[in-house]
Order: C-alpha cells, then sequence, then structure tokens
C-alpha cells in the first residue's frame, strides 16, 4: 500500500508571508498551485480538483530506472491534477533510464532532467506546451524525442549536450525555440525546422558535427550569430526568400559546404559563384570550397570570416571590382596554396591570409594602400608554424591531442568522457 502524507510547508517571500501546500503521492512530492498568475498562464478553470505541480522525489522514494509521472491522482478523497514538472525536479539522476509523462501535465520546468546521463527515452504527452531552459541538457544517453503539435515554447539551453541525440521531431505550430537549444548534439543528422519559426537562435546548433541537411522554413527572417558554427558535415545552404538577417558567423567552420543558393525572390540576399552576398553591403559575406568570386560592379567587398577555415580550397582569384578584403577573410585555409589579387584591390585586413599553412605569398598589385597586422602571418614562408598542440588527459587517464585551436572546444570536451 503506498504511503500517503499531507503536508504544510510555510515560505517566506520577499512580500509578506506566503503559504505552499504540498501533498505527497507514491514516490513524488507535489506543490499546489493556488497562485492566479499561475493559474493565468496555465489556463486553469475552477474546478474541485486541485491542481499540482511535481517538485521532486520524496524522502523515502526509490531509485527506479523506469518512472511514470501520473497526470493525475487522489488522496484523501481529493482528487489533484498535475499540471507541470518542477524546476530541477530529477537533476543529476543518474538511476532514469526511461520515462513517461502523463497526459495532462502542460510544463517541463528549467533543468527537470538535466544531467540524467542513463535517460534513453522520453514520451513527451500531447497536452505538453513548454519546455524550460537545460530541460533535458546533458542527457547524453538521449537518443530520440518527440514532440506533439501543442508545443509553443522550447527554452534555451533545452538539449545541450545531448550528444547522442539523433532524432528531433518539432511541430509545425512552434514558433519560439531559444539560444543555444541543440548545441553539442554530436550524432542529430537532419531536423525539421517548424513552418511557424522566425529566426534561429544564437548558437542553437553550434557543434552539431553530424548535421549534414537542414531544411529552412519559407517563413524564416533570421539566423542569428553562430547558429549553425562548426556543424562540419553542413554539404548545402539553400536560403529563402524571407531572410534578411544572418548574423557574425552565422556558418562559420562549417568546412564541408559546397554549395549555396538563395531564392531570387530574395530582396537582401542572392548566391552566385557559390558565394553568399549582401546586396546592402555589396559584400561576400561567406564563401565555400566551391566558391568563384564573382566579376562585376555588384561586388566590392570580402567580409571579415567570408571563407575563414574552408577546407580544401585550394586556388582563390579575387577580382577587380574587388576593393577590400576583410578581416580574416581566409583565416586557417589550410589547403589554400594559390592566390591572384589583381589590380583595383586597395586594403587587405588584419589576419585576412593568416595560418594559411600552404600558401605562397601572392604578387601585392600597386593599388593596395593599406595591409594590415598579421595578414600574411605564419604562411608557407614562415612555416614550420609554432605548434598548437591542445593536451587534454581524459577521466580514464588517456591522452587527446588537438592539432588546432579551432578543434578544440573546453566547454565541450568534457562530453568525451561521458
Amino acid at each position: 500500500m503506498k504511503k500517503i502524507v499531507l503536508s504544510i510547508i510555510f515560505l517566506f517571500g520577499v512580500i509578506g508571508n506566503s503559504v505552499a501546500e504540498t501533498v505527497c503521492f507514491g514516490d513524488y512530492i507535489f506543490k499546489v498551485i493556488d497562485d492566479p498568475v499561475l493559474s493565468d498562464e496555465y489556463g486553469l478553470k475552477q474546478s474541485p480538483r486541485r491542481y499540482v505541480e511535481l517538485t521532486g522525489p520524496g524522502p523515502e522514494a526509490v531509485e527506479r530506472a523506469d518512472i511514470t509521472i501520473p497526470s493525475r491522482f487522489r488522496v484523501d478523497g481529493q482528487k489533484y491534477r498535475v499540471i507541470a514538472i518542477g524546476p530541477a525536479a530529477f537533476s543529476k539522476n543518474r538511476s532514469i533510464e526511461r520515462v513517461k509523462i502523463g497526459n495532462g501535465i502542460k510544463k517541463i520546468g528549467g533543468n527537470a532532467f538535466e544531467s540524467c546521463y542513463s535517460l534513453s527515452d522520453i514520451r513527451m504527452p500531447r497536452s505538453l506546451k513548454y519546455v524550460e531552459s537545460l530541460a533535458l541538457a546533458a542527457c547524453v544517453s538521449l537518443k530520440s524525442v518527440a514532440f506533439h503539435r501543442r508545443v509553443e515554447s522550447i527554452g534555451d539551453r533545452a538539449f545541450e549536450f545531448c550528444k547522442r541525440l539523433e532524432s528531433v521531431r518539432l511541430p509545425n505550430r512552434l514558433n519560439d525555440i531559444g539560444e543555444f537549444c541543440f548545441r553539442g548534439c554530436h550524432s542529430l543528422k537532419s531536423i525539421n525546422i517548424p513552418s511557424a519559426l522566425r529566426e534561429i537562435g544564437y548558437c542553437m546548433f553550434r557543434n552539431c558535427k553530424s548535421l549534414e541537411t537542414v531544411k529552412l522554413p519559407k517563413g524564416l527572417t533570421a539566423i542569428r550569430p553562430s547558429a549553425f558554427e562548426c556543424c562540419i558535415s553542413l554539404s548545402a545552404i539553400n536560403l529563402k526568400a524571407n531572410v534578411d538577417n544572418i548574423g557574425n558567423g552565422a556558418f562559420y567552420r562549417c568546412h564541408n559546404i559546397k554549395e549555396i543558393t538563395v531564392s531570387k525572390k530574395n530582396r537582401r540576399y542572392y548566391a552566385e559563384g557559390n558565394c553568399l552576398i549582401d546586396k546592402t553591403g555589396e559584400s561576400i559575406i561567406l564563401g565555400c570550397q566551391t566558391s568563384v568570386i564573382p566579376e562585376g560592379k555588384s561586388v566590392k567587398y570580402i567580409g571579415s570570416n567570408a571563407f575563414s577555415a574552408i577546407n580544401n580550397l585550394r586556388n582563390i582569384v579575387i577580382p577587380s571590382n574587388i576593393l577590400e578584403i576583410g578581416d580574416a577573410s581566409f583565416y586557417r585555409c589550410y589547403d589554400l596554396e594559390h592566390v591572384i589579387l589583381n589590380d583595383g584591390l586597395q586594403k587587405i585586413g588584419s589576419l585576412a591570409f593568416a595560418y594559411c599553412h600552404k600558401l605562397d605569398e601572392p604578387d601585392i598589385p600597386e593599388s593596395v594602400t593599406l595591409i594590415e597586422d598579421d595578414a600574411f602571418i605564419w604562411n608557407k614562408r614562415d612555416m614550420p608554424a609554432p605548434e598548437i598542440n591542445i593536451i587534454v588527459e581524459r577521466d580514464d587517464g588517456t591522452i587527446m591531442n588537438f592539432r588546432h585551436e579551432d578543434d578544440y572546444d573546453p566547454e565541450e570536451q568534457w562530453l568525451e568522457d561521458l
């Protein structure tokens, strides 16, 4: 027989004294929600049932691999309805492997299952509307997740560092996905971006190293900085007509992009010669390993980091219409061997061709009036370049050696041990 305990806990808030009633049922503790603000948030109606939020396991809870979170229960004749899983309710629980969430629950709170390293399967209810920040972050065994159509919001870092996550199903009506949401999901190969989403947030897919294809929705207007940074398996980019804001480094270190296309109806950007060009700035903002810089007066500048860290880019011709090569434009293009600079070029920015280890320094045309600091540092003439080896000792005593600093992300290195 389940042990049932009814308790009153007094909490002292910043505005007077408040009373929070809790009830224990089975292995769990629940907090009764009487706050009118919360009631409005969840759309609660007057009912003989009382609404509760699960706050965590009870003091006598047994650790289990499989848990089922009820959506309703009864204590001493009183009916209770569970509408939320509270903040950090199961955080860092290393025993949980499978979770089934009862239909009727509307929210998974912040950090609710964060760092549940053994969690491999979670069944989302049809009633779910909100997933808060870090809700399932660092669930390193989680392989797939599927949301139903009522989900409205997924918070910042909700699935960050879920390194074995391969499949995510998102409903088309979802219009709010937070920053860093899928960062470090190393096994994620493809994802459907919901048609209602208007922007891809800061670092949303950063270091999704297996991500090969992304279908961007027609209504998308913005791709924020570093959104796809270090998605090294991404092979193509296809921008729709409504995209009018691409942040700095949105596709930085996407080494293997081979094709860039843009809808002809887009008013700000267009693609030519597999270069992404900003009409308003008359500049190339992104190139790839198959790029040919277009000739003509419509392009005058190569933007900062436009070609940086691209693999297999061996030759590039800078035509006479290009006036400036921006800072770090070809930074760390390790395979770049030959560059032709034509008369008309006026400025070469700082670090523009730095660490291009195979590059013979090109002839500089007379039209160039400014070459900024370290524009050609550590090219072929400076070789051998200084060692940039980063040595990391893992928990099991093995040693990892990173050839270049761009290959090493200290914020993610701990994942290698999980």
